[in-house]
């Protein structure tokens, strides 16, 4: 078993015996050999919680989401809109929440007769 596998290997281990400081540990040096792998980011958030490190899980997580490849593909002629929000973070204001809210009433106030 090469060493990555192995460092993976013992990463789940350490988050299944709910072992957060030793899984953070052994992410951080897996992913100094794949600073992009977006697993590992999502572990590493996981070995964080575990640790009571809310804050950085929650920033953790959204580096791994930020860096993974989000795409869309339509390859009919209708228009399609997409729309991707960031709803779920706690620090919106209250007035980001009332947009949010807006934006997601939108197409029910547009349609309506």
């Amino acid at each position: 078993m090469n060493r990555p596998e192995a460092l993976r290997r013992d990463i789940q281990q350490a988050l299944g015996r709910r072992d957060g400081a030793a899984a953070a540990r052994l992410v951080d040096e897996a992913l100094a050999g794949a600073p992009e792998d977006i697993d590992l980011r999502l572990q590493k958030a996981m070995a964080l919680r575990l640790q009571g490190d809310l804050k950085g899980a929650l920033a953790a997580l959204e580096l791994a989401v930020n860096r993974a490849r989000q795409e869309v593909v339509d390859t009919t002629d209708a228009l399609r809109v997409i729309m991707i929000l960031d709803i779920w973070n706690p620090l919106l204001t209250e007035d980001e929440r009332e947009a949010v809210t807006g934006l997601m009433n939108a197409p029910h106030d547009f349609f309506a007769v």
